[in-house]
């Protein structure tokens, strides 16, 4: 017979049993809710490209269409994800982080119009400048925010007794000045900020993405000497080859762009549906561990 003891135990397993099980649910809809973001993100530019027979420069030129609502809106929400989701690996985590606020900038900091659209509803200069003002200096306190609250989560976690890289620990601090330094320059160069911002924030949104590829096509090699023959294996494995893909797309389209006049809507295109297609890979290859 079960005494009261037993009885208790099994009930504690039972929690910790459906407690992981939960967790792990929602780590996969947290993955998967990022691929359905993006995907939401293309219909909506494809419906309108469909529906005016025209195609636009850049993902972000239907910003002044009437997918406006998705396009800012997916783009905040793949950015929380990105933010929220804990990466493989401390460098890993690190760069999601900053790809994440990067989408925020870019939503929040609208491209030009695109010059000879006809559909394109076009807003009023004022109302672009207060529009930026507003949703940037938000996103900078929330940031700040969000820093601050990292910095001392494991003392609110009760996690000081797990080893921290160094990694980590420099990465908060670093995010700490990054975040003060946006602000103040924000502050003291607003007209910079609205002419450059978009574009500033989608390179390097687009290199952050880049190297977390590239991060984990390191991590799934074998080999963690620093040898041409180390690295060869990182670049072959299906990380690495996507990371070079990647690579190769933006240097092709780039050298054919006088060529092309919808390169870069091509080159946002390819790059985030190659990112997509990593981060299907790399759900596959977790399933539900926190690591690998």
């Amino acid at each position: 017979m079960e005494g009261p003891a037993d009885s208790e135990a099994s009930s504690s397993g039972e929690r910790e049993s459906s407690l992981t099980r939960n967790v792990q649910l929602t780590y996969f809809g947290l993955r998967l809710g990022i691929v359905l973001l993006v995907f939401l993100l293309f219909v909506a530019v494809g419906l309108v490209i469909a529906s005016e027979d025209d195609w636009l420069r850049s993902l972000s030129s239907y910003y002044y269409t009437p997918a406006r609502a998705v396009f800012v809106g997916s783009l905040c929400a793949i950015g929380a994800a990105l933010i929220v989701y804990r990466g493989n690996t401390d460098t890993e985590n690190v760069l999601l982080d900053f790809a994440g606020f990067l989408a925020f900038v870019v939503a929040f900091v609208p491209t030009d119009l695109d010059e000879g659209c006809g559909y394109c509803t076009g807003m009023a200069p004022e109302a672009v400048s207060a529009a930026i003002f507003n949703n940037v200096i938000a996103a900078i306190a929330v940031g700040f925010a969000a820093v601050v609250s990292g910095l001392f989560a494991r003392r609110l976690l009760d996690l000081e007794k797990d080893r921290q890289s160094r990694t980590a620990r420099v990465s908060m601090w670093v995010s700490f000045v990054a975040i003060v330094l946006a602000g103040g320059y924000f502050a003291l160069n607003t007209d910079q900020v609205e002419e450059y911002g978009h574009e500033v924030a989608a390179i390097f949104f687009f290199v952050f993405i880049i190297l977390v590829v590239a991060v984990n096509a390191r991590g799934l090699s074998r080999r963690r000497d620093w040898t041409i023959g180390a690295w060869l294996e990182a670049a072959t494995n299906r990380y690495g080859l996507i990371a070079l893909s990647m690579v190769l797309t933006f240097v092709v389209l780039f050298l054919t762009r006088d060529s092309f006049d919808h390169w870069i809507l091509a080159l946002e295109a390819l790059l985030i549906a190659q990112f997509a297609l990593f981060w299907g890979f790399q759900t596959e290859e977790l399933g539900g561990r926190e690591s690998r």
